[in-house]
């Protein structure tokens, strides 16, 4: 979409803003840290929610791309990228409608967790006359989907892959406990959690007749501390495309690696250390993902100054030194979000930026509707 502000003064705030400088080395730097642990890399497109910076990744190489709900996934094929993970479970009637039609068009891959959901993805390879490709995944210490490491993973899925029109596509694992980590340590520890799940797994597996289908893990933080070696084949790291507050406050990305901002304008200084700014909750999202992360944003170029409160159309930030001083109403501040992936599906388009210079506006296309039926 061609932009109608030349520079970034010319924007109405609040608004998206994208470093295309800092975005193509957050793209360089997984590219290569996949590449030096030889690892395929499947990013998540859940951060971006866009065509064009997928086709970004793509030209860098990636396997293919993984997706959390079927807006995505229909977005994403119907722009031609067709090997999918849908890292979600397939429950629902009208799930499987959709994904009856999204698999004439796209190699997808499914991922289960139950039995129930292997019920429903059964239920659909029989209504489209073939089998589906699935994952099975393993709770490495998130405790949110999966079953626990080992034999009872194994007999589950085993019981699971006997339904006719399953075919067994390799385990997954979401390590997500690194964010309530408070530092690399406990980064480390969760890369060690999701190895050891795959280790207590994978021979009992094979032992139980399943085929290696290759295991499939990572998120940000966690790829970014796996060293050279790893047990997956391939990694599912999202947020590093545009980094956040949290990355920074967990010590995997500085604050020049944080490719989104949100612009904001100073609108009132009701005292010499409070300033009140024109984006809130509805522009920058409201998460405090780890205990290492202080305020609900951090304000770029102003180190230790954060926001404080928010409200819906305010963020408030209270500094308790003279990082704020030299602000007047009518300045501009830009916001580095704590959570760049809920961020950015409050958007309605990113500016992209060079510098102070606009040079393009990107629409996050596949962000989420829900259709009312």
């Amino acid at each position: 979409m061609a932009p109608t502000a030349r520079t970034i003064h010319d924007l109405a705030t609040p608004a998206a803003l994208i470093d295309v400088g800092v975005l193509g080395s957050n793209l360089a730097r997984m590219r290569d840290v996949a590449a030096r642990a030889s690892v395929s890399l499947r990013p998540h497109m859940k951060t971006h929610k866009s065509t064009v910076i997928a086709r970004q990744q793509q030209e860098m190489g990636v396997a293919g791309f993984t997706v959390a709900t079927l807006r995505e996934a229909e977005v994403m094929a119907g722009a031609g990228f067709t090997d999918l993970l849908i890292a979600y479970p397939p429950v629902g009637e009208s799930r499987v409608g959709r994904l009856a039609a999204l698999l004439e068009r796209a190699d997808v891959t499914l991922l289960l967790d139950s039995l129930e959901a292997a019920q429903w993805a059964a239920g659909l390879a029989k209504r489209i006359g073939r089998s589906v490709s699935c994952r099975w995944e393993i709770d490495c210490g998130a405790r949110r989907c999966g079953t626990p490491p080992g034999p009872e993973t194994v007999r589950l899925a085993s019981e699971a892959f006997a339904r006719p029109g399953l075919e067994f596509a390799g385990f997954f694992t979401f390590p997500g406990h690194a964010y309530a980590s408070t530092g690399v340590a406990g980064i480390d520890a969760a890369v060690a959690d999701e190895a050891d799940a795959h280790t207590q797994t994978v021979e009992l597996a094979r032992q139980a007749g399943f085929p290696d289908g290759g295991a499939s893990g990572g998120t940000t933080p966690t790829c970014l501390r796996m060293g050279e070696t790893s047990p997956l084949a391939e990694v599912r790291p999202g947020n590093y495309v545009f980094n956040d507050a949290t990355q920074v406050a967990l010590g995997v990305a500085e604050t020049t690696d944080c490719a989104l901002t949100i612009l904001t304008t100073v609108v009132a200084k009701p005292a010499a250390r409070r300033l009140i700014l024109d984006a809130g909750s509805k522009a920058v999202g409201k998460e405090v993902m780890s205990p290492s992360t202080k305020g609900l944003a951090r304000v770029t170029g102003r180190p230790g100054v954060v926001v404080s409160r928010m409200y819906e159309e305010h963020s408030i930030i209270d500094s308790d030194g003279d990082g704020i001083a030299d602000v007047r109403v009518g300045d501009r501040v830009e916001l580095i979000p704590n959570h760049a992936c809920a961020a950015t599906n409050l958007q309605s388009f990113y500016v992209a930026r060079d510098g102070e210079r606009v040079v393009d506006v990107i629409v996050p296309d596949a962000r989420n509707w829900h259709a009312l039926i």
